[in-house]
């Protein structure tokens, strides 16, 4: 069977490793199968099924295996009714090589995983206990479970390049951005705001930060290059509708999401700028997908 970017598209989630894509398809036996095949969608192959539902924008592809998280709602024993109400999360390692299904993360009830990056050997993730999500660190090999910020409510926002995370922690009611370096534990504060939070993109060639505000009735933008000198610069602003949240990096293209009122007939929500020209407040978007 070929499998071809139409029937790609129905997979609940797909990653590469090396010449080869995996993915994860709905079954009506299992609930779920994993199968791979070649770049260009030939040689389909099996891998194995897992009988989970899934959160299908929370998976990590590395290393001949996937880290997911499950999201399974309730059912009452009696009437066999679905409970809405009542979900249980728990993180998963499948092996593409073995085909074995390893929990790294206990079941939880009615609370949430949130994978954010691996590094080597590492996995971060948070968890939400209570009120707050705190952020965590799993070591694959050892299973040592390590929360790296303490108690921090890590509220959004998590960016992560190598062994180092960005994101927005909220902490005696102010917001903070957080630079975490995963492997030593150490970490520092970025910026601080009262009224903010911030949307980030942070990797090695460019770390950029946008928060938000309100006036008179409307949403606006501010996006900030943050240096490694510590320097935080302001490169645009606008209308929160003309707000490009930058989601990859590739050989100096930005790919990301762009809804602008400055498009009199059409609006796109998929764009691609130079990262030499979106630092330069400039607009001169090569659309991908319209809206």
């Amino acid at each position: 069977m070929e499998c071809m970017a139409v029937y790609l598209n129905s997979a609940d989630i797909i990653g590469r490793l090396e010449n080869q894509w995996y993915y994860l398809l709905p079954s009506k036996k299992s609930g779920h199968t994993f199968y791979s095949c070649d770049l260009n969608g030939q040689n389909e192959k099996k891998i194995g099924d897992f009988p989970y539902e899934i959160e299908p924008t929370n998976a990590i592809f590395f290393d001949h295996s996937c880290v997911l998280v499950t999201f399974d709602i309730s059912f009452d024993q009696g009437s066999g009714a679905r409970d809405d109400d009542v979900w249980t999360n728990t993180v998963y390692q499948y092996h593409f090589d073995t085909g074995e299904t390893e929990i790294l993360c206990p079941e939880i009830e009615n609370g949430r995983y949130n994978l954010c990056g691996r590094y080597e050997n590492i996995v971060v993730y948070r968890e939400q206990v209570e009120d707050k999500y705190i952020l965590k660190t799993i070591d694959l090999e050892s299973k040592e479970v390590i929360e790296p910020l303490k108690d921090m409510n890590v509220i959004h926002s998590a960016s992560m390049f190598d062994n180092i995370l960005a994101c927005v922690v909220w902490e005696n009611d102010i917001y903070k951005i957080i630079e975490l370096d995963v492997v030593s534990g150490k970490w520092k504060e970025i910026m601080s705001d009262k009224e903010r939070g911030a949307k980030l993109f942070w990797n090695s060639e460019m770390k950029i930060m946008t928060q938000f505000e309100e006036h008179e009735g409307e949403i606006f933008y501010k996006t900030y290059q943050y240096l490694d000198n510590g320097e935080s610069i302001l490169i645009r602003e606008g209308k929160e509708s003309a707000y490009f949240e930058v989601l990859a990096m590739k050989n100096g293209l930005l790919v990301g999401r762009y809804g602008g009122d400055d498009l009199i007939d059409e609006q796109f929500n998929l764009a691609m700028i130079r990262e030499d020209d979106f630092l330069a407040g400039m607009s001169n978007w090569m659309v991908l997908r319209y809206d």
